[in-house]
């Protein structure tokens, strides 16, 4: 950074200062000096302008007087102790870039960067303080910051718990000491109000008793008053505010100074996003802008949820009923898929794989059989062994059945499973003849799934064999027939008391 030395003209009038190293943009912003005890002895117009002081109350002030309410950009007290001049003070070291928050005499925030150089010799130096105002940027920073979490809870959430859990968190995480939660209004008698969600000093709602009607004074707080007005509801100062008198000393004890409540419905249920912040100076207007227009956002992210969920319940309607129409010509192996889709899901959670490779998998395993549809009905049910012409006919399902699925408009790799479930690891298996890696993770827990259920159940060609046996045959085809993991898995599954009759 480029410095220069200058002359700056301080109050008391006659009072100039040559100062030697100062940023050159410092040299028009706000300037102090504080002797070697600290107290402001000279200061300059932009100062006075900037922190909403006049000379006489400004005079005599050191960085450890309360009244000046410094924060933190993540809203925690900033301690006098370490604003720079007391740093440089107390240690001669010079400091540059620090960023904090002053409350003005109007109550308004003002956010600034602070600057300090050493004055004479140590240890009876003074020093100079520069500070430059950068309010307007760092409430856009901080109101981009937030924003950008909001915007990531909204496309990453899959569930609605998760959606305003996770924008809980978004806002809790904004400031230190704050808490973000989520409140129902009832349709009870006495119109309580419930917690859906919270993060941050959640001890603070153990045991709250709120309601949303107008009747009872717990109803006239932020909580009941933006659920039952349908309104945005600030309160800057909890001590003084009469709507928050039943919480004040518990809000006290908790450090809380300020709170505000943004009304959004779910569905048809009115409900209130309510943040309690440790300091009001962190309700500058860009964040409150952005928590202004959290009810768009939590209303679109839930009907967005709603209606994928509705549609995920419309392809399950329809797997179900694809699969059982499969199933119906073949009375022997009826309820065969479903079992498989519990197995492979199962196998794929014990494998750590995430819950959407879980689901791809259980629907992956419901629907592997679908092409034998393909397959003459008499074939499916032979008592005996097929011969050569009768097998090739029912090697088709496989392929049948992914194509059914492409047609179907099912997403990759699902009709990969129904193709490659009956390939093995050495190359053995059919339709393709696929080998090793050239086979889907899916197929493979898919297969070991499909041939675990078949061995353990009644087939008309044979009795049903049992688990033991199952699992030696997995075991002992293992690294060449079946991948080794999904047999380890399967055999783990087992062990952890699976169940084909489990939910």
């Amino acid at each position: 950074m480029d410095t220069m030395r200058g002359t700056v003209e301080l109050e008391p009038p006659g009072v100039s200062l040559v100062i030697d190293s100062v940023p050159v943009s410092s040299i028009a912003a706000g300037v102090v000096v504080q002797d070697h005890q600290g107290r402001i002895v000279g200061f300059n117009q932009a100062a006075l302008d900037l922190l909403g002081l006049t000379g006489s109350e400004i005079t005599g002030l050191t960085s450890l007087d309360p009244r000046w309410r410094a924060v933190r950009p993540d809203g925690t007290p900033f301690q006098g102790e370490f604003h720079p001049a007391q740093v440089t003070l107390r240690t001669g070291k010079e400091l540059d870039g620090v960023v904090m928050g002053v409350r003005k005499a109007n109550g308004s925030l003002v956010w600034m960067t602070v600057a300090s150089r050493r004055l004479g010799p140590v240890p009876t130096h003074s020093v100079v303080v520069t500070f430059v105002e950068i309010t307007a940027q760092q409430a856009t920073q901080k109101a981009l910051e937030l924003s950008r979490a909001i915007d990531r809870v909204l496309v990453r959430s899959s569930t609605e718990q998760e959606l305003l859990g996770q924008m809980c968190l978004a806002a809790a995480a904004d400031t230190i000491g704050s808490l973000a939660w989520v409140a129902i209004g009832e349709d009870d008698d006495a119109r309580t109000i419930s917690v859906r969600a919270a993060a941050g000093a959640t001890d603070y709602l153990d045991g709250l008793e709120l309601s949303w009607s107008v009747d009872d004074e717990r109803g006239r707080g932020p909580a009941g008053t933006a659920i039952r007005e349908r309104e945005f509801v600030v309160i800057e100062d909890l001590e003084t505010d009469v709507r928050f008198a039943p919480w004040r000393a518990r809000a006290h004890s908790f450090g809380f100074e300020c709170v505000l409540a943004v009304p959004f419905r779910i569905g048809d249920r009115d409900a209130a996003f309510i943040v309690y912040y440790p300091t009001a100076l962190m309700l500058d207007g860009e964040s409150m802008r952005v928590l202004s227009g959290l009810s768009a956002d939590l209303e679109y992210g839930i009907n967005n949820l709603r209606r994928a969920q509705s549609i995920v319940e419309s392809l399950e309607s329809t797997v179900r009923a694809l699969a059982a129409v499969s199933e119906l010509r073949d009375p022997y192996t009826f309820g065969h898929q479903q079992r498989v889709a519990r197995l492979a899901a199962s196998i794929a959670r014990t494998l750590d794989l995430d819950d959407e490779s879980v689901e791809t998998v259980r629907l992956g395993g419901m629907l592997h059989d679908i092409g034998k549809m393909a397959v003459p009905a008499e074939l499916l049910a032979k008592p005996g062994p097929l011969d050569r012409v009768e097998f090739e006919l029912v090697k088709r399902h496989c392929l049948v059945g992914a194509h059914i699925l492409r047609q179907s408009q099912l997403q990759s790799p699902v009709p990969e499973i129904a193709a490659q479930h009956h390939e093995r690891l050495d190359g053995s298996g059919y339709p393709l003849g696929l080998s090793g890696g050239e086979i889907h993770l899916f197929a493979r827990i898919v297969a070991v799934a499909d041939v675990y259920e078949a061995i353990v159940h009644h087939r008309p060609y044979r009795p049903a064999l049992g688990s033991a046996a199952a699992l030696r045959i997995l075991a002992d085809a293992a690294g060449t027939k079946f991948d080794p993991r999904v047999v380890q898995a399967c055999q783990q599954t087992m062990n952890q008391g699976f169940d084909f009759n489990d939910d």
